[in-house]
């Protein structure tokens, strides 16, 4: 098979109708180990948490995101967790309010 300068190309611009099925195979593959590298990459700068919530409980954080959506339009999960974790510590936690102000790093 000649080298072609398609092959370098994005798999989204190239017309897959005129790529062989070894082609198709090879792209794809290529594809997916792109994205696990990438997926790699993201979990180590983040952790993923999983639990089940009740109704009620889902009902509290929709009205906490409402709470906050003039300051903070359609948050994360992660977004109101951190929101809830700093307030909570900036009222309980005094070296937390210090670190704030950049006296002490909590």
């Amino acid at each position: 098979m000649k080298n072609n300068p398609k092959d370098t190309q994005d798999v989204s611009q190239l017309s897959l109708s005129k790529l062989s099925n070894d082609e198709l195979v090879s792209k794809l593959k290529d594809l997916v180990s792109q994205e696990k590298k990438l997926q790699e990459k993201i979990k180590e700068k983040v952790v993923e948490i999983r639990f089940n919530a009740s109704p009620e409980f889902m009902k509290l954080l929709n009205e906490f995101k409402a709470q906050v959506a003039e300051e903070h339009p359609d948050p994360t999960y992660a977004e109101i967790f951190e929101l809830l974790t700093d307030m909570y510590l900036e009222k309980h936690d005094p070296t937390f309010k210090a670190g704030k102000n950049g006296d002490i790093l909590h």
